[in-house]
């Protein structure tokens, strides 16, 4: 389960069966058991494309279903919401559309997918772009590709591919939309290998205010249902439709690529669940051609629950007083990133003997939501372009880009990860970072000459541990990579030097050279001349004489 927040209010996504929605809540120390669940996002199975009209701000906003922008229900609000999935861009459709879904094997070879189907069947409130407004086009949840000959686990060249955006437009109530457009506050993009399993799976339906809310609020009840245990029992990456598309292994040593055009740029800093990532952005008008290409990365997860009388002083400490936490269905649920998710990691890890419950390969990339220090924020706000991207296959990490330590002159990240795999092997950890030139330069007062970085993994014990670093600069893009270390809490920490421009060398003047001048005596009849030089001439009409 997980809460999505736009600028309008919170939409919550609310399971069939017993699965309930995470909430802020006390800790229950009279239960006889405590649970944790950190685990990848679900946002793609749980959020239907949906376009909402809201009458009031916050939590208290009527949120209600639209077909379209100009309908009867989006005209009342002040405000509309959207989630949508990128369709292809396919004839008509030519902006806020998937361009490319592709492969590159170890040789270097390209191959380019081509799209299948759309996942999930139509739904009554599927609803037309809108281009001049930036609205995308709200159908499915994402598509099948095909990449020929690129063969995963599941036996077939298929795979699930989608960029979910969730975004608002702010208008009169009462208004029909007219030119107002629509701003994203974020995106994700996932490409899965998949494979079809027949049965009764049916695809999540977008629901409203006038759904039943749990904790008593207007928008308590906006969000999805969805049969979530159905989804988690068969790995569904997508169900609908009466099929699940169950998530495969990557086939090993292929690099996978998606290529976005979008009506808008994106901004800031992203994150991603893949390994030493290639990005590319180009400007498209007001919008931008995104490209995201990397190795998919295994990533572990945390899905435990222990007896109460476990859990040490501290940790009940921590749990106990006024704090709230997040929770759902009697499992704290923390998120991957951020410090409850670090903190909660912390007090879980040596309950479950530092060991991950599962893992699984993911090839994914999302928006970086979360704090920015003042020199990182400073050097990173342009409203046009992507400031980077990190990437790790940590369990959970900082919230944000980066920190820029000052004391170290380093830009420091953190991680807490299991020490060991769900089969018992020591993990091995990956970091990228991948940050516009200009922004590396901002940050450190640096000049355009080339920089050098060290790359350093720092346990807790103050220890440097081995790793594998890549650094390069191509392109008007810094790449750090560092792979091959162990975790279980180690800080990142890359720091960046740069040698002192030499002063231009003041400008070599020739030699004086003394020439000897000579003189000569020219006439004409009874007049007579001197003339001075290198090469003395005698004037027209004169002859030398001397």
């Amino acid at each position: 389960m997980k809460k999505i927040l736009v600028a309008l209010s919170v939409i919550v996504f609310l399971a069939g069966g017993s699965i309930s929605a995470p909430a802020a809540v006390r800790a229950d120390l009279t239960q006889p058991t405590q649970g944790i669940n950190i685990t990848e996002s679900w946002r793609f199975i749980t959020a239907p494309p949906s376009l909402m009209s809201a009458a009031g701000f916050g939590p208290d906003a009527i949120m209600t279903l639209c077909t379209s922008l100009t309908d009867e229900t989006c005209t009342k609000g002040n405000a509309i919401s959207t989630l949508n999935h990128l369709p292809p861009c396919i004839s008509p459709i030519a902006t806020n559309c998937i361009s490319s879904v592709y492969a590159i094997d170890a040789a270097g070879k390209k191959t380019e997918g081509t799209f299948v189907k759309y996942a999930t069947p139509d739904y009554k409130y599927d609803y037309p772009a809108s281009e001049r407004n930036n609205l995308p086009q709200g159908k499915s949840q994402g598509g099948i590709w095909q990449i020929p000959g690129v063969t995963h686990s599941g036996g077939n060249d298929l795979y699930f591919a989608s960029t979910l955006l969730n975004g608002w437009l702010q208008k009169s109530a009462g208004v029909q939309v007219s030119n107002e457009i629509f701003e994203f506050n974020s995106m994700e993009s996932a490409i899965n290998p998949i494979k079809e399993i027949s049965g009764d799976f049916q695809q999540a339906i977008p629901s409203d205010s006038s759904n039943p809310s749990r904790d008593g609020s207007k928008s308590g009840g906006v969000g999805a249902n969805i049969n979530l245990p159905a989804a988690e029992a068969n790995a569904c990456v997508m169900m609908g439709g009466g099929i699940c598309y169950s998530a495969q292994e990557f086939p090993k040593e292929f690099r996978f690529g998606m290529k976005v055009t979008l009506g808008r740029a994106m901004q800031g800093w992203f994150h991603g669940r893949i390994f030493q990532p290639v990005i590319d952005v180009q400007s498209d008008g007001s919008g931008q051609i995104l490209t995201f290409e990397a190795l998919p990365v295994q990533v572990p997860t945390l899905y435990e629950r222990v007896n109460t009388s476990e859990l040490s002083a501290e940790f009940k400490s921590y749990l106990s007083g006024n704090r709230v936490f997040s929770e759902g269905s009697g499992y704290f649920m923390p998120g991957n990133s951020g410090n409850e998710a670090i903190e909660m990691a912390g007090f879980w890890l040596p309950l479950v003997k530092d060991k991950a419950t599962t893992s699984r390969t993911y090839w994914n990339v999302r928006t970086l939501e979360g704090n920015q220090d003042s020199d990182v924020s400073r050097c990173s706000t342009d409203s046009n372009k992507l400031a980077g991207i990190v990437t790790t296959n940590s369990l959970v990490y900082s919230a944000g880009p980066p920190a820029y330590n000052k004391a170290e002159g380093s830009l420091d990240y953190k991680l807490l990860s299991p020490h060991f795999t769900a089969k018992g092997d020591e993990a091995i950890g990956t970091y990228d970072l991948v940050l516009r030139s200009d922004v590396a330069r901002c940050i450190y007062g640096f000049s355009k000459a080339p920089i050098q970085a060290v790359v350093s993994i720092v346990s807790a014990e103050g220890e440097n541990k081995v790793a594998t670093t890549l650094i390069r600069e191509k392109n008007g893009w810094l790449t750090l990579s560092a792979n091959g270390f162990t975790f279980s809490s180690p800080i990142v920490r890359v720091k960046l030097t740069q040698e002192a421009e030499a002063a231009p060398a003041s400008p070599v003047l020739p030699a004086k050279v003394n020439v000897k001048k000579t003189t000569i005596t020219c006439a004409k009849g009874k007049t007579t001349k001197n003339v001075s030089g290198i090469k003395p001439k005698c004037p027209t009409g004169f002859r030398k004489t001397r």
